[in-house]
């Protein structure tokens, strides 16, 4: 009568084990889930076309790709509710960005500036401070709301002219924007009528 015993009591055991190691239940099978396409990126031929056409304004659920403030900051330029004077100030602000985060420095022109910007100046560069699916790139320039690339230029140490050609897409006009402007005769602000 031992034996039936010994049985038992490693069945029971071999029972015990199994309650205890199996897992409560099976893993549920992951879905797949497809994240929302970006909208689709302006192209060259897009230059000079009125940027408010492209503004997507930010959705809610989308997972910024960059530091929450500067994501907002960045969704702020070119919207319906900025002024061409506001826009020239967040660009500014991105600018010395780039300077507070080391980013080489010796850049001149407004290709140069987007892709430190948007950290594609070299292969394998990481992090940035712009998004790249944004609605002021295009063709690896950033654009002020009436398609026209912003012009950057160097007034001395720490200044930098940046400049909207306004409502009339050609630069130096009299109804040009510009953010720290050169004083009139030096460099290449035109002299107001």
């Amino acid at each position: 009568m031992r034996r039936p015993k010994s049985i038992l009591v490693l069945i029971a055991l071999a029972l015990a084990a199994v309650i205890v190691f199996w897992p409560a239940r099976l893993p549920e099978p992951k879905k797949a889930t497809t994240p929302p396409a970006p909208p689709p990126a302006p192209q060259l031929s897009d230059l000079g076309k009125p940027a408010d056409l492209f503004y997507t304004p930010p959705q809610a659920d989308q997972k910024p790709e960059i530091d929450a403030a500067n994501h907002h900051k960045a969704s702020l330029l070119n919207s319906p509710g900025q002024s061409i004077q506001e826009d020239l100030q967040i660009v500014a602000e991105f600018v010395d960005l780039i300077h507070k985060a080391g980013i080489n420095a010796s850049f001149g022109d407004n290709a140069d500036i987007t892709a430190a910007l948007t950290g594609t100046q070299y292969a394998g560069q990481k992090g940035h401070l712009f998004p790249r699916q944004h609605n002021a790139l295009r063709g690896g320039q950033l654009v002020d709301r009436w398609g026209t690339p912003f012009w950057f230029h160097a007034n001395g140490p720490g200044k930098l002219e940046i400049r909207s050609a306004g409502p009339d897409k050609q630069l130096f006009t009299t109804d040009d924007i510009s953010h720290n402007p050169s004083p009139p005769g030096l460099g290449v602000t035109p002299e107001q009528p």
